[in-house]
């Protein structure tokens, strides 16, 4: 109907005016006859426009280049819209690899806790496994629980961090980073390079520190820590899920004596 007309022409001047555009390149050659491919290059396959969600917020406007009308895109099976989907920010799309070695790749894993050095050890590879070395006085125990320290070995198979931490209150900048971290966890690789990771607590609410200094699970977030590592430049949330397995002093790996 001439409605629906103007209503697509409505929904096309809002694409122009507030839309994000995605271009999609696929490879190509400038020479392909038969077997033979020559010269790849990459060629601009189709251009779309992405819009807002529609009233009942199951899809998306998205009009690709061309088209006079835009369509009302959405997953099947999926409640939502897609636009938060392109985003445009390049830490979105950047590997949240924290961690990511192959078993045979680790020759060494310290983790120190700072404000306590006696919990503080070292895994050392050995021709038959690793060495369970304490820091502060460089015993290697005899006996410790294996299964533990296989769960923590492969908490770096690969460990990734939830999302890159963003504006950051001053409260947390000058009551948190100013002080140690939690805990550092250095991976050493067979080539000598040392990845390393140091947790900082994270507050659930920074203004909550200073309505009740007494209660822990108000003032801190007990599901996530501040992280800074070597593979970003970036101060990164991580999930507690995720790292504990990693984040647990020596005398939690150890057999307890009846």
């Amino acid at each position: 109907t001439s409605e629906n007309r103007v209503d697509f022409r409505d929904l096309v001047k809002d694409l122009a005016a507030d839309s994000k555009k995605v271009e999609i390149y696929t490879t190509d050659y400038f020479i392909h006859w038969g077997f033979i491919k020559l010269f790849k290059h990459q060629r601009l396959n189709r251009t779309f426009y992405v819009g807002g969600e529609t009233q009942d917020e199951m899809g998306t406007y998205m009009l690709k280049k061309g088209d006079k009308e835009p369509f009302v895109v959405y997953i099947p099976n999926f409640r939502g819209y897609l636009s938060t989907r392109f985003s445009s920010l390049f830490y979105f799309w950047r590997a949240h690899t924290v961690f990511k070695y192959k078993g045979n790749e680790i020759t060494k894993i310290k983790v120190e806790l700072p404000t306590d050095e006696s919990e503080s050890f070292e895994l050392i590879k050995n021709p038959k496994g690793f060495d369970f070395r304490l820091s502060q006085s460089g015993e290697i125990l005899k006996q410790f629980d294996t299964t533990k320290v296989v769960a923590l070995l492969s908490s770096f198979v690969e460990m990734n961090y939830e999302r890159v931490a963003r504006n950051i209150s001053k409260v947390e900048k000058d009551t948190i980073f100013s002080r140690q971290p939690s805990f550092i966890v250095s991976v050493t690789d067979n080539k000598g390079k040392v990845n390393t990771l140091k947790t900082f607590v994270k507050l659930n609410d920074p203004n909550s520190i200073a309505k009740d200094k007494n209660d822990f699970y108000q003032i801190f977030d007990i599901n996530r820590c501040y992280a800074l590592s070597t593979m970003s430049k970036d101060t990164l949330v991580m999930q507690f899920f995720v790292l504990d397995n990693v984040l647990q002093p020596a005398s939690y790996f150890m057999l307890k004596t009846k």
